[in-house]
């Protein structure tokens, strides 16, 4: 009697699975899955990584915008002070300029880091610069965080024509204030 091409193969088949070679088999299919599980793992890794450094960034990113809103008010409010001050024919006088210096000054008086007061100076005369500082001093208090009345100062050295603008604020992931400030002579 002759066997059974089919079962002659389904024997060889079998012998070929349970031989020598399936053990050899069986351990490359293990590492294989163990490489696979590594990659993912490092992978993994890799990809929090990049997701911690994006919120870094995003934090750094939201920082520099307050910083140069900061900034740019400072340098809105020494606009201000170089459109309005007293000039004659053109040319600002040292006895009218310190005249109309001295109604910019705002807080003169610091009680504590970044804590100031005294108000802007009354001037003797109401102009549009009156308006202007005003505007401005609620577009300070509105735009940063942390920022108020009191945590702004403006100071003038009419010796040398000098503002400084001293601005304050502090996100409530601060430390500690963040401090501008922006410096100008008066022409």
């Amino acid at each position: 009697m002759t066997a059974h091409p089919i079962s002659n193969n389904t024997r060889s088949q079998s012998r070929a699975r349970s031989g020598p070679n399936a053990r050899a088999r069986d351990r490359h299919c293990g590492a294989v899955l163990l490489e696979s599980v590594i990659a993912i793992v490092v992978f993994s890794f890799g990809l929090l990584a990049i997701v911690g450094l994006q919120a870094k960034a995003i934090t750094t990113l939201a920082h520099d915008e307050l910083q140069t809103r900061a900034l740019d008010l400072a340098q809105d409010y020494l606009d201000i002070v170089q459109i309005s001050v007293a000039r004659t024919g053109g040319v600002v006088t040292i006895s009218g300029l310190t005249k109309s210096l001295d109604k910019f000054s705002y807080n003169s008086t610091k009680t504590s880091d970044c804590n100031y007061s005294g108000g802007f100076t009354k001037s003797t005369d109401t102009t549009f610069s009156d308006a202007l500082r005003n505007t401005w001093l609620t577009n300070y208090t509105s735009s940063l965080p942390g920022a108020s009345d009191s945590t702004a100062q403006v100071t003038i050295d009419t010796t040398n024509s000098l503002v400084t603008v001293r601005l304050c604020w502090k996100t409530p992931k601060d430390n500690q204030n963040q401090i501008t400030t922006r410096t100008a002579y008066v022409y």
